[in-house]
């Protein structure tokens, strides 16, 4: 997920181009929770119990990305202790519970998704009115220069017949 965020939140410092995501809160938001509910020690866990990731060898880099520091560590709680380290993720206040009530608050009908999508298509639909009453503007000022280039046209036929009468006039009385 961190790479995702990552790769699509970045800019380009040498052609300033952003990624889709650039910018958003909503993204930045997701990965500072994530990141926070996974340093943060898990709660109601029996007294002795790992609280942590780090008490299973497991550390979480400035990043947010998650590494095994000690693999004996975590292989000796998994061999030893695996209802402890099933407590740490699954219990209330687990990491699965934290990690699933943060991407239902992301995605779930009323969540920040559902949300921004709604006000996308409403913007979406905004642009897309705008641009048909620009298109109308547009065929409007068109048919109003079509009909002054006809009275153009139609003035210069005139002007011009009028020019050929006056030159045929005025050759008839020089020839005279």
């Amino acid at each position: 997920m961190l790479d995702f965020v990552k790769s699509n939140t970045a800019v380009n410092t040498t052609t300033y181009q952003r990624g889709p995501l650039s910018g958003d809160f909503t993204v930045t938001n997701l990965k500072l929770q994530f990141r926070t509910q996974m340093a943060n020690a898990i709660t109601g866990l029996s007294s002795g119990d790992p609280t942590t990731l780090n008490a299973l060898g497991i550390e979480t880099a400035t990043d947010g990305t998650l590494s095994i520091k000690d693999s004996d560590k975590l292989e000796d709680m998994i061999r030893d202790n695996l209802d402890q380290v099933e407590q740490l993720f699954n219990s209330s206040d687990g990491y699965s519970t934290r990690l699933s009530t943060i991407i239902d608050n992301m995605t779930g009908g009323q969540g920040i998704i559902s949300k921004r999508k709604t006000l996308y298509e409403s913007q979406i639909t905004a642009l897309n009115n705008r641009i048909d009453l620009l298109e109308k503007s547009v065929d409007r000022k068109m048919e109003y220069y079509r009909k002054q280039f006809a009275q153009l046209q139609a003035a210069y036929a005139q002007f011009n017949s009028q020019s050929s009468f006056i030159s045929m006039i005025s050759g008839s009385f020089m020839g005279q």
